[in-house]
């Protein structure tokens, strides 16, 4: 379990990817699927189960979401 340094917030390992993390960030991973693996996590919805409830996504996430829809409208626009 020596893989990677932890800091001083990493509260949980991954197997998976054998690196520490912050538990709020893996079950962050695991309910908003940002990868496969992830999605299908075991050790992610566990963490999940102990937290009760997903982080809410950070602030980002929103902003690339927004930037994602205008770039989808101009595609579409110019399929047209």
């Amino acid at each position: 379990m020596t893989s990677g340094a932890r800091g001083p917030r990493d509260d949980f390992f991954c197997w998976k990817f054998r690196v520490w993390y912050n538990l709020e960030d893996c079950a962050f991973r695991h309910a908003y699927g940002t990868t496969e693996d992830c999605a299908a996590c075991e050790q992610g919805a566990a963490n999940l189960k102990v937290l009760g409830s997903p982080p809410p996504p950070p602030r980002w996430a929103e902003i690339l979401s927004v930037s994602r829809r205008r770039v989808l409208r101009r595609i579409r626009g110019a399929a047209r």
